[in-house]
């Protein structure tokens, strides 16, 4: 390869640093006005149809009806109510819908730190 007719095509001012560059660069973190952060994503719709929460069949009482795709492998946590969380999970295996809940407990408040 024959490289002698090769022109950079910046100079060597443009590789040399301009001051007014580095005060762009600090280390102080941007507010949340300046960064348009307004909280967390909201849950996205597919994942809002939890089959926890739907009545089984009236014929089938012990079954529930079957999880839709999407909703598989995500843990599902509701809000602490009466002093339990509830956390519930889908998964498949083969044919098979297994759903596993986990109560628990939240301990009381010791107190108000202050």
């Amino acid at each position: 390869i024959d490289v002698t007719d090769f022109r950079p095509t910046l100079g060597e001012d443009a590789l040399e640093s301009d001051e007014s560059d580095d005060e762009a660069y600090t280390q102080q973190l941007p507010t949340d006005d300046e960064c348009g952060h307004k909280g967390p994503p909201p849950l996205p719709p597919h994942l809002r149809h939890n089959i926890l929460n739907k009545l089984p069949p009236p014929h089938q009482p012990l079954h529930l009806p079957p999880p839709q795709r999407v909703a598989l492998n995500h843990l599902h946590c509701t809000a602490i109510k009466d002093g339990i969380m509830v956390l519930g999970m889908t998964a498949r295996y083969r044919e098979k819908y297994v759903t596993t809940v986990f109560y628990s407990v939240m301990p009381e408040p010791t107190g108000a730190i202050g």
